[in-house]
């Protein structure tokens, strides 16, 4: 399932035992697909348009950027100077 149909299944209001999980690049350590309705009053067509947020926890963040760590570029190396002595 790709995550455009994850997001859609959340905005629709259906209940996660229909979400799949399988989210690329991202483990269940990041995204934790939950057992009930993701939140309170959470749609795409409430007062509240964000239900993904309840999908995460409060170290997500972090976890991702540990899992997405092996796909960044190395930072370049610094230039010489270019100041002629």
């Amino acid at each position: 399932v790709k995550s455009s149909n994850l997001v859609s299944q959340y905005s629709s209001g259906s209940s996660s035992q229909n979400i799949s999980g399988n989210v690329p690049g991202l483990s269940e350590k990041v995204l934790a697909v939950p057992k009930s309705a993701v939140g309170p009053g959470a749609s795409k067509s409430s007062d509240y348009k964000n239900p993904e947020y309840f999908s995460y926890n409060k170290n997500s963040y972090f976890e991702a950027e540990i899992e997405m760590l092996k796909y960044r570029c190395p930072q370049p190396k610094a230039k010489e100077s270019r100041v002629h002595k």
